[in-house]
C-alpha cells in the first residue's frame, strides 16, 4: 500500500487566476479559451476559437502555460465542472471569465492526474451539487472548489495512474 494524504485543492495551488470578459473579436488577437473549448472528457477541443483584443498586461496575467490546469467554474448545472489541462498551443491563449486557471505545486501533484480527478468528480455531479444556480447558469464558488479535499498518493504513482488515464 503507498502512502497517501489528504490534500485540499487550496493547499496544492500555487496560483488561482479567474480569466476574463470579452465581447470584442478580432483576427489579429490573442486566442481566448472559452467553455465550448473544454469537453466533457477533459480534453481541450480546438476545432473552433476566438480571438479577443488584448493589452500586454492582460497577456502577462492571464495567459496560459503548459500545465495549467482549467475549470469551468460557471456553465450550465449539467457542464459546470469540465476541466481540462492545458498544453503548449505555439502561442499565447488567454482564458475567458467562465473560467478558473490552478497552477500547483508540481513537486506535489501532477496536473494530469489532478484533472482527471476532476473530471471523475463532474462525472459523479459533485459540482453541480457544489453549485449555486439561477436560470440557465450555475456557477461553484472558488472558496468552495478549493475546499475540496482528495487523497493524494506519491507523485511517481499520480503520475503512472495519469499515463495509464491518457492513453485509455
Amino acid at each position: 500500500m503507498t502512502d497517501q494524504q489528504i490534500v485540499s485543492i487550496e493547499e496544492i495551488a500555487t496560483d488561482v487566476q479567474s480569466g476574463f470578459a470579452s465581447g470584442e473579436r478580432t483576427d489579429d488577437g490573442v486566442v481566448q479559451l472559452r467553455m465550448n473549448n473544454v469537453a466533457t472528457d477533459g480534453s481541450l477541443n480546438w476545432s473552433s476559437y476566438i480571438r479577443v483584443p488584448t493589452s500586454q498586461k492582460q497577456i502577462e496575467k492571464y495567459q496560459l502555460r503548459s500545465g495549467d490546469i482549467l475549470f469551468n467554474n460557471t456553465n450550465s448545472s449539467e457542464l459546470v465542472g469540465k476541466t481540462a489541462v492545458f498544453k503548449d498551443f505555439g502561442e499565447p491563449v488567454v482564458f475567458s471569465n467562465h473560467f478558473v486557471r490552478l497552477r500547483v505545486d508540481e513537486k506535489r501533484v501532477d496536473p494530469q492526474y489532478l484533472a482527471a480527478w476532476f473530471v471523475k468528480q463532474w462525472q459523479n455531479r459533485v459540482f453541480e451539487s457544489l453549485s449555486t444556480q439561477w436560470v440557465n447558469q450555475a456557477a461553484v464558488r472558488k472558496e468552495d472548489w478549493l475546499d475540496l479535499k482528495l487523497s493524494l498518493p506519491p507523485l511517481t504513482e499520480q503520475k503512472r495512474i495519469a499515463s495509464l488515464l491518457e492513453r485509455a
